[in-house]
């Protein structure tokens, strides 16, 4: 048996199919969904400093965000850079750099990591 559709319940059908639930970092179009999630959490600076020490994210950007050999300083990106541009980077690194995507961290952990960043580095 052949069930026929109305056409807005195939266009229903059809744009729900499209959206696929995505939310993970990448050009799916769903690490927006994900950075606007993060950005509305309330990060917590001393968790932060944690996610921040033991990620890596010092042997690159320094202790004191200033930068090294490889990796830039943070100290201008944080001062001038939207929020959700901070974690669209984190989430997909930077193309031909050293900087990797942390989209494996959890959401708490990355509003965490982004409200030790700009507390530090971004005064």
């Amino acid at each position: 048996m052949r069930l026929a559709l109305s056409p807005l319940a195939l266009s229903l059908s059809l744009a729900l199919a499209g959206c696929g639930g995505a939310d993970n970092a990448g050009t799916d179009g769903g690490t927006q969904t994900r950075t606007q999630r993060i950005a509305a959490l309330t990060g917590d600076v001393a968790a932060g400093q944690l996610v921040y020490e033991n990620n890596g994210c010092s042997g690159c950007h320094g202790a004191t965000g200033t930068g090294t050999s490889s990796g830039k300083s943070l100290t201008a990106t944080l001062k001038n850079d939207p929020r959700a541009d901070v974690l669209d980077t984190l989430l997909n690194g930077v193309p031909n750099t050293a900087m990797g995507s942390y989209a494996s961290l959890e959401d708490q952990q990355l509003a965490d990591l982004y409200a030790y960043m700009k507390a530090t580095f971004g005064k």
